[in-house]
């Protein structure tokens, strides 16, 4: 991985560093990330089994109530008792319950309790709910509120499955990046400085940095360990230093102590002279 000279403001600044900086391999302290690869996977792991549970969950019930909502397929069943209720969340969905206590066997005096819960986007509901029974399958039942919003459902479920998706490969993407840059340490290499960019640092000491490699735009973020903050250089807000990990797109940010990788005093020295 190359670097532009053009990152290096001043230009006499950036020029010395790149002297300077030792052309050996460098034993690599810290990566730039705590372990918590386990932890990234674990809830990825837990996002695609909500994306299971809510697909394996949600799709009988909608399945059976767009094969209902056919003409034909339904009739109001009159001697059913309904009893439930809808309340709105977060002012964009609708959460439904329903308990439905019938007959599955009309010529049968024997009472059956269904509950159904239905979740969709929406500010209105309907206020007036009847039961229906299938015409084909006499023991199954559902509602009127189930059926009408049987579209809204079915886009409800898949927005709420491509959330937890996202999320699940999110954290899949973090974990293995934490997994990428826990393996660094340890290693010897040969390293290359640039100058970034920084953009911003949170209360956790994540450090959200950019800058161009090779002419392409770079994002990337390190969280450094606790006390630790960017090597910044004098006079030029903002910009740090930071280092390309070769044959990867890994970015190592320097700490203000040069304490991330194996410098020796020498060495230490003529870099804080570069950046006077």
């Amino acid at each position: 991985m190359s670097t532009s000279n053009s990152l290096m403001p001043p230009a006499s600044r950036g020029t010395d560093l790149l002297d300077v900086f030792p052309r050996r391999r460098i034993h690599i302290y810290f990566g730039g990330t705590v372990d918590n690869t386990l932890t990234m996977f674990a809830m990825a792991l837990v996002f695609g089994v909500l994306v299971l549970l809510s697909m394996g969950l949600s799709l009988p019930d909608i399945a059976r109530d767009a094969a209902m909502k056919r003409e034909g397929k339904s009739v109001v069943e009159e001697n059913a008792e309904i009893d439930g209720a809808c309340r709105r969340m977060k002012f964009i969905f609708v959460d439904c319950e329903a308990k439905i206590t019938y007959r599955p066997d009309p010529a049968v005096d024997q009472l059956a309790t269904v509950e159904q819960s239905y979740l969709f986007l929406g500010t209105s509901y309907e206020t007036t709910v009847d039961v229906l029974r299938s015409t084909v399958r006499p023991e199954r039942v559902t509602t009127t509120l189930g059926t009408a919003h049987i579209g809204n459902r079915i886009f409800t479920l898949l927005v709420l499955c491509a959330v937890l998706g996202a999320l699940s490969c999110l954290c899949a993407r973090m974990g293995w990046r934490s997994k990428q840059r826990v393996r660094l340490e340890g290693k010897k290499m040969e390293l290359r400085p640039l100058i970034v960019t920084v953009r911003d640092i949170d209360r956790h000491n994540n450090v959200r940095f950019e800058s161009t490699v090779d002419g392409v735009q770079v994002k990337s973020s390190n969280r450094l360990r606790v006390g630790d903050q960017p090597l910044y250089l004098p006079g030029t807000p903002g910009l740090a230093l930071a280092v390309a990990v070769p044959d990867s797109p890994l970015l190592i940010l320097i700490d203000h102590d040069l304490t991330v990788l194996a410098f020796t005093e020498q060495e230490r020295a003529q870099i804080r002279a570069a950046l006077a």
